[in-house]
């Protein structure tokens, strides 16, 4: 280094720590290896495109991820969180998800559109919505889409609700006379009196 102009030395420091942290980085990613924060485990890609995190890189998604890996500690979730569910009944065009634990949840009506076509052979995942009104999140490990809801009793399950929508027949016109059939018009033969 004693031969080198002062701007060299500082470009030659800056490409060896460049390098370091980027060998560092491919050998010992610590979100796997530590079970950090994985940001494709943890958000759908509703979230990652909402949030912008769809259009970072892999190695900016992996320096955000050992970033938060060194500033936060993640937050104990219940065993509830942690287990895949299925849908077991989809209500009223998504309005009300039953699933396989018995719980029933009441879905947010701007999310109807995606619970609607939620099938009962998926699995969802629940989580926290930060939303006051519908506080969970079910997100359909099928599709990757999340829908906000709020946990409700089995109580509220009505009559109307558990009927299948059916197709709603054209109602009759009453006011409008049937035209009847035709007959053949028997003439009366006079009686004859046998006498």
């Amino acid at each position: 280094m004693k031969g080198l102009g002062m701007e060299n030395k500082r470009s030659l420091i800056i490409t060896l720590l460049t390098t370091t942290l980027l060998v560092s980085f491919l050998l010992f990613p610590t979100h796997a290896t530590y079970g950090g924060v994985s940001l494709n485990e943890m958000m759908s890609p509703d979230e990652q495109k909402r949030t912008g995190v769809d259009s970072l890189n892999s190695t900016q998604k992996k320096a955000l991820e050992s970033w938060l890996d060194h500033h936060f500690e993640p937050k104990e979730e219940s065993s509830l969180h942690k287990k895949p569910l299925m849908i077991s009944l989809n209500i009223n065009n998504g309005s009300k998800l039953e699933l396989t634990d018995g719980s029933l949840y009441e879905i947010d009506p701007g999310d109807h559109m995606y619970s609607s076509l939620w099938l009962t052979s998926f699995k969802v995942l629940l989580g926290e919505s930060g939303n006051a009104e519908y506080p969970v999140r079910i997100t359909n490990l099928q599709t990757g889409t999340s829908v906000n809801g709020r946990a409700i009793p089995k109580e509220s399950i009505t009559e109307e609700d558990s009927q299948p929508e059916l197709t709603p027949k054209l109602k009759s016109d009453k006011t409008q006379k049937k035209p009847k059939a035709k007959s053949d018009k028997t003439q009366k033969k006079p009686k004859v009196n046998a006498e």
